[in-house]
């Protein structure tokens, strides 16, 4: 079972790129919300970096913040990320500013001692297999200061969840001109929920020795060739709603896998239940439909085409649930040796999104609650299964169908689910329950517009 969780060979893979002048450093390997805008290159100088180092939480339960209500006061855990001596080089051009170092997350692993008697739980930290980057930028007053991305966790095991450790900054003292190193070693304490801990970290980014002198990085552009359009007229419905949530909730019951999987993280002959909310959230979005006619139509026309389904349902785009969205999780578990744990837990900023996606008769759409990101969204204080485990590898949470009527009814209320079993090495159970959404129709415009094709 150990060689499941054995640690990779001791290299972190480093490879960061700095100007010749001031601090423009950038990476070969961006992190992801680097990845998801990407602007033509300039011509850079090119500077190798190696690294070496680890960076350490370490956690346990603190009765003074409230670790005997949790029933966490007895658990002990410790989050390794990367290997003491490991190192890599390269080189690449990215924007000035920022120093954007890839490391390999891949052998990261948890281990955590629950205090009931039973064995140690050892998983990989959330995010660990889609590899990560330490980010050094300037923050107020200038000084550096290192980011890990994208921000680990304690897994399934009990410990700190993502928003605990994603804002943990290491400071950095940066030497050296035109080749410059960066010094991230550092000790600081941490309060995560009922656990208190410390962040070690002995990492150090260094210029490399030149490999055949310095280079450039140049992108080019190739305007492609218009597509040929041409002017028609379009029919067409635009339905706007404003949707609230209402009582109602995704629950999950869970309990250990058999053997010998389960051995591995401590989960044989656990049991517990998951119940997901959107306390409070409203967001507005918009339903288009449409097609190409000869002459135009008024309104009521219009209207009428659209609920014999005669007009193409263009459902629009994503609806994001940014900063005004908490989720709450709330969780019971239950272990051997009569350990038991409950808590909840708030977040916000998750990149939910809310999408409108045309049924494939044509004759409505499905509003899709999705989670494009990996957050581990149902994970709490307390061990259990991770979003992979309950929702599989799809980002989709839960859903629900609404015909051409109910798009064009004032105003009812909705449920988005996703109900069945799910099973996996580790953690088994079924998904049951339902979201409830108000929907609220606010605005209509029909008729004729003009438009090209």
């Amino acid at each position: 079972m150990m060689g499941r969780f054995a640690r990779l060979p001791a290299k972190l893979r480093v490879i960061a790129v700095a100007a010749a002048a001031g601090f423009g450093v950038a990476s070969v390997a961006p992190s992801r919300a680097a990845a998801a805008s990407v602007a033509p290159a300039r011509a850079a100088a090119e500077q190798s970096f190696v690294t070496n180092g680890s960076v350490t939480y370490t956690w346990q339960g603190d009765p003074a913040r409230g670790c005997a209500a949790l029933g966490l006061c007895g658990v002990q855990g410790q989050l390794t990320l990367g290997s003491q001596g490991g190192f890599s080089s390269g080189s690449g051009g990215a924007p000035r500013g920022t120093v954007d170092v890839p490391i390999d997350t891949s052998g990261s692993i948890v281990r955590v001692a629950d205090g009931a008697g039973a064995g140690d739980c050892l998983d990989r930290p959330g995010n660990a297999e889609a590899g990560g980057n330490v980010l050094i930028t300037r923050a107020g007053g200038g000084r550096l200061v290192g980011q890990i991305q994208a921000p680990l966790s304690s897994g399934r095991c009990a410990g700190p969840r993502q928003q605990d450790l994603a804002g943990m900054l290491l400071p950095v003292r940066r030497t050296g001109g035109k080749r410059p190193s960066f010094d991230l070693r550092t000790s600081r304490s941490f309060a995560a929920g009922p656990f208190t801990g410390t962040l070690v970290s002995t990492l150090v980014v260094r210029s490399a020795p030149s490999a055949g002198g310095s280079g450039s990085v140049t992108s080019s552009s190739f305007p492609g060739q218009p597509m040929p359009s041409h002017k028609v007229l379009l029919e067409r419905v635009m339905l706007r709603y404003r949707i609230a949530t209402a009582p109602g909730a995704l629950d999950v019951g869970f309990s250990g896998a058999s053997d010998p999987f389960c051995a591995a993280l401590d989960a044989c002959g656990t049991s517990g239940t998951l119940a997901l909310t959107l306390p409070g959230l409203q967001r507005t979005f918009e339903v288009q439909a449409e097609r190409v006619v000869s002459g135009r139509v008024d309104a009521r026309q219009a209207l009428a085409d659209f609920r014999r389904g005669r007009l193409h349902v263009d459902a629009g785009g994503f609806v994001p649930f940014l900063g005004s969205a908490t989720v709450r999780v709330a969780e019971t578990f239950a272990g051997p040796g009569g350990w038991r744990c409950q808590t909840a837990s708030s977040t916000r900023l998750r990149p939910f999104v809310l999408s409108a996606v045309p049924l494939r008769s044509g004759r409505g759409v499905s509003l899709v609650l999705g989670d494009p990101i990996d957050s581990d969204l149902l994970r709490t204080y307390c061990p259990g299964p991770s979003d992979t485990d309950v929702f599989g590898n799809a980002p989709e949470l839960a859903r629900t169908s609404i015909g051409l009527a109910g798009l064009l009814a004032r105003h009812g209320v909705i449920s988005l689910s996703r109900p069945g079993r799910f099973g996996g090495a580790v953690y088994v159970g079924a998904r049951s329950g339902g979201l409830g959404f108000s929907l609220t129709l606010e605005h209509v415009r029909a008729g004729t517009v003009k438009g090209t094709r």
